[in-house]
């Protein structure tokens, strides 16, 4: 009865104590703190532990009952969350590969100080030295210590299920990858940081398991519908979709297809083109989304050199540079395969329609792991060489709910409840239909070009409403197009539930002619970069809005405002934005120097965005560092444009410069210098980039070709002999009677 009472006591002492300890914890991390509470059925956490400042675990772990002050979590940090989350077993006694370093400060900021040094890999704390452990570190053992129950003390250490409970002292801190950023400030709650945890659960799945699992679940649901211009449709249940990706996958692995491998995939959006890029998945290998934006397709080339890829699949209808691409593909090495996604008369090679129709293929898929790699989205470099963004099966799955604890099915009745409308391509980040895949939406599509003409435009609405969607996903300007469209129609009542918009800044004005076509409006702010979006602010009719107002960052993102020298900032302070986000690109594949240039060590993705921090989380966009021309949702580079045309004869320099357009933000202007007693006008220079360029035959029926051409005698130039970009953007604008005098 004594001891009882005395526990009783000790856990009452213990509590009150610790809520003060956990205030004071608390405000240095500006997030809150959210217990372990995955442990299964081995052991129970309960009240913080007392801790001096500055230790980062205060969780009592309780096993079999019995209270242990000296035990400890460790592990890797998966979930944002929660504290702690476990991959795997490891022995903090065993001998690992650890780096150290001295802090010699004893406060709170050696927590932000020691994740800084160990560039997000697990770290430990003790009074002087900061303790950094590899990936390889957190694997060990796994296989042999990872039992359903907890074995035997083992060199200090304890083991159990998904994760490890080992002793530590003084000298041997917990082991945790935590939820801090770096930075050389200790009050948080004045600083340009936000980082709120997630509570949706989340599973450590891989692609090729969703898919399983949600046919095993939903056989019968239709998560894609395509829709055509001229009014047909087709559409596919999980149980085909899987039968069919199943078949493709093995027919890839029969051509000798490895775990590893990049294949090509490139056409119209298309069920052939999902159920292809899903077989990539299933076989083990990575996705290489490529764009075709030059007549002789030599930069899709360059990106299938540089990720060596042996297998393209590919659609060439309509063409669009598919055939030259076609041909040099073939002519690299005769051993390259190519699939097509839909027959073609012009082609002989074999297609994923007559492999349907086959009888059924031995060969073994492998297993697929979340570490794996899956995709890469190529973009346009800084100097025109193709950036290619690298994501794995953990960063794509790891941000999309379990089906238990999706919100959008316990809202709408389920999966495919929600029905969207998304008119991106299937090559671009924002058209991927993968997410919708994972997030159980049914996605609605169409093959029509990005840039739709305005009577496209209203048979896009007229099947949305066929289809009865819930929610549409537009670029800026092909809303624009529909708004034009129908603003000269009468009202015909329907509303979409939620629209949604983004990619470039959408100003008031645009936003109060939207409420015709739906309930709801969102505003989406993310990068290629990373599988998740940073923030998506809801609106509705009435609520004032500024422009660049992106809203609050999305729980699970962790974003700072850092100066010249990535010190964090003060709250209000302009300075450039960066995030950190477990959906966060692997970096660029094959292209170490510009994955250091654009990641920082410890995982921060520096988006070349500038803007500053309000309260509560609240973002704004002032602007971009770079001179990379928006134009609609189109990224292009300037170096990539001005090579091509230097080129031409008769030019001596050119600069490609980004000029007002109410439609699209920006539009590319070509400024050009002839070579001297050279007569080379603006429509030559127009000309032979037509010749250069494709346009209309591009995915998104733009391209990278210019719309203006001015011919200067010279450049403004600065003090110091460099080329006065700014006034030369202002001149170009000027002239083009673009803004006033």
């Amino acid at each position: 009865m004594n001891y009882t009472f005395y526990r009783i006591t000790m856990y009452i002492l213990i509590l009150l104590v610790a809520c003060l300890k956990v205030a004071h914890f608390t405000n240095v991390i500006s997030s809150r703190a959210v217990p372990w509470t995955s442990a299964k059925n081995e052991c129970t956490l309960v009240v913080p532990e007392l801790m001096k400042p500055g230790d980062l675990n205060f969780d009592i772990p309780i096993i079999n009952g019995t209270v242990n002050t000296t035990l400890a979590w460790i592990g890797r940090y998966i979930s944002y969350s929660k504290w702690i989350e476990f991959e795997g077993c490891f022995n903090t006694i065993d001998d690992f590969d650890v780096q150290e370093f001295e802090i010699s400060e004893y406060n709170d900021n050696r927590v932000w100080r020691c994740h800084s040094l160990c560039s997000g890999n697990n770290f430990g704390l003790t009074e002087s030295v900061c303790k950094c452990f590899t990936k390889s570190t957190r694997y060990k053992d796994i296989s042999s210590l990872c039992k359903k129950n907890f074995r035997k003390e083992r060199n200090g250490g304890l083991y159990g299920t998904s994760g490890c409970i080992c002793k530590y002292t003084k000298s041997e801190a917990m082991f945790a990858e935590s939820n801090e950023g770096s930075t050389s400030h200790t009050n948080m709650s004045t600083l340009s940081y936000w980082n709120e945890p997630n509570t949706l659960q989340y599973d450590n799945k891989t692609i090729v398991d969703r898919m399983r699992s949600r046919t095993e679940v939903y056989p019968d649901v239709v998560p894609f519908v395509e829709r055509l211009l001229s009014g047909s449709k087709r559409s596919i249940t999980n149980q085909e979709f899987l039968q069919k990706t199943e078949k493709i996958a093995k027919y890839l692995v029969s051509l000798g297809v490895k775990k590893g491998d990049k294949i090509a995939i490139y056409g119209k959006n298309s069920l052939e083109w999902i159920i292809g890029e899903f077989a990539i998945f299933f076989a083990g290998a990575v996705s290489v989304h490529i764009n075709i934006l030059t007549r002789d397709a030599s930069d899709a080339l360059g990106m299938i050199d540089i990720c060596k890829c042996r297998f393209l699949l590919i659609d060439p209808t309509n063409d669009n540079g598919a055939a030259q691409l076609i041909s040099a593909f073939k002519e690299r090495d005769r051993n390259n395969h190519i699939l097509l996604l839909r027959k073609n008369e012009k082609y002989q090679f074999y297609d994923l329609e007559s492999e349907f129709c086959s009888p059924d293929r031995k060969s073994e898929l492998p297993n697929v792991d979340t570490d794996d790699d899956a995709m890469i989205f190529g973009t346009s470099g800084s100097t025109g060489t193709p950036k290619l963004v690298l994501f794995t099966h953990f960063n794509i799955a790891c941000n999309t709910p379990t089906d238990a604890d999706n919100p959008s099915y316990s809202h709408f009745g389920g999966p495919s409840k929600f029905t969207i409308f998304n008119d991106r391509t299937f090559s671009w980040m924002g058209g991927t239909p993968i997410t919708n895949f994972l997030y159980g939406n049914q996605m609605i599509f169409t093959s029509t070009s990005a840039n739709p003409t305005k009577e496209e435009a209203m048979q896009i609405w007229k099947m949305i409403q066929e289809e009865e969607c819930n929610g549409g996903c537009f670029l800026p300007y092909l809303l624009q197009n529909i708004i034009d469209t129908l603003g000269k129609v009468e009202d015909d009542g329907f509303r979409l539930h939620m629209l949604f918009s983004g990619g470039q800044i959408i100003d008031d004005a645009f936003i109060k002619t939207v409420w015709r076509y739906c309930k709801l409006f969102f505003i989406g702010y993310g990068f290629t970069e990373c599988f998740a979006s940073v923030s998506l602010i809801p609106l509705s009719e009435g609520q004032p809005y500024c422009t660049g107002y992106v809203g609050k960052i999305n729980k699970g993102v962790e974003l700072r405002i850092v100066d010249g020298s990535e010190d964090t900032v003060p709250l209000g302070i302009h300075g450039d934005i960066q995030i950190r986000h477990k959906a966060l690109s692997k970096g660029y594949f094959a292209n170490d120097e510009l994955t250091k240039e654009v990641f920082t060590a410890t995982g921060w993705f520096r988006t070349g965005d500038i803007g500053y921090l309000k309260d509560e989380g609240v973002l704004i966009i002032t602007g971009r560092k770079k001179d990379i021309i928006s134009r609609g949702t189109m990224k292009i580079t300037p170096g990539f444009v001005e090579e091509k045309i230097q080129s031409m004869p008769g030019i001596k320099n050119v600069v490609v410069v980004g000029v007002p357009d109410d439609h699209l933000l920006e539009e590319v202007c070509v400024c050009f210098i002839p070579v001297e007693e050279m007569d080379v006008t603006p429509a030559a220079v127009e000309n032979f980039c037509k010749d250069t360029f494709l346009k209309e035959e591009t995915l998104d029926g733009m391209g990278e070709m210019p719309k203006y051409f001015l011919r200067f005698e010279i450049f403004p130039l600065l003090y110091n002999g460099k080329l006065d970009k700014v006034q030369l953007k202002k001149l170009a604008a000027q002239n083009l009677k673009l803004c006033d005098q």
